[in-house]
């Protein structure tokens, strides 16, 4: 990986263990979406990228961001067996990494792997930010997103606040600088105060879209929830 340490990669997610097909539905993803989303492995935003007019994947994580971004070239460059392979050159057999491993393929391999997905998403390339940041909300413009996916980093490692208080501040900041129809995709939403969130009267949940998620969603890690902003 252009010389950089294997060490510097032995606490990133090679693959997320989510459902695409969970987030894809659950967002409703379509042409006109401009998304904002965690960047993790990169597998949530290059299967939105096939849909949506644009995606800034962002992370908190150098490491996280330059693996990403290493994916991105490869397939630009038409290396489908590394966009799709990548950890497997980085990792080998030296998966004692604190990750789940899956077996010959990660969980979301058939989802990428089909040719006419993988041709959209590459002629996409130029569409697909992928940036480091500090904080989630640093690269959030008011006017410029429609949609955001957060997976389930509320209250992970610090990188929303802590308190239930901060969490419904922070998403209610988020709502705000989301243009029409202003939905928030979110992984885990066991992490969240739902009264402190309908206290904001800013986002609602969106019923429909989280029974989606739900059933599309096979890690029993995670339980989606969708929320709308307010009219």
């Amino acid at each position: 990986m252009n010389g950089i340490q294997l060490s510097r990669y032995l606490n990133i997610f090679p693959y997320t263990n989510e459902s695409l097909e969970a987030i894809m539905k659950g967002l409703d993803v379509n042409e006109a979406d401009d998304i904002i989303a965690i960047c993790g492995s990169g597998d949530q935003a290059f299967a939105m990228l096939e849909k949506a007019n644009s995606v800034v994947a962002v992370d908190n994580d150098e490491a996280q961001v330059e693996y990403t971004q290493e994916r991105a070239e490869a397939l630009k460059c038409g290396d489908i067996s590394k966009f799709l392979n990548l950890w497997k050159e980085l990792f080998g057999h030296h998966l004692g990494l604190g990750h789940n491993y899956y077996g010959e393929e990660y969980p979301n391999y058939i989802y990428l792997a089909q040719p006419e997905r993988l041709e959209k998403i590459r002629a996409k390339l130029d569409r697909l930010e992928i940036v480091y940041v500090f904080d989630f909300m640093d690269e959030v413009k008011e006017g410029k997103f429609s949609k955001a996916y957060l997976s389930n980093i509320i209250g992970y490692k610090g990188f929303m606040r802590a308190y239930s208080k901060e969490q419904a501040e922070y998403l209610k900041s988020l709502a705000g600088m989301l243009v029409e129809p202003g939905i928030v995709y979110i992984s885990d939403e066991e992490k969240l105060d739902k009264a402190e969130i309908g206290r904001l009267h800013i986002l609602q949940k969106d019923d429909a879209l989280s029974k989606i998620a739900k059933e599309k969603e096979t890690s029993c890690y995670m339980r989606p929830a969708v929320y709308r902003r307010k009219a």
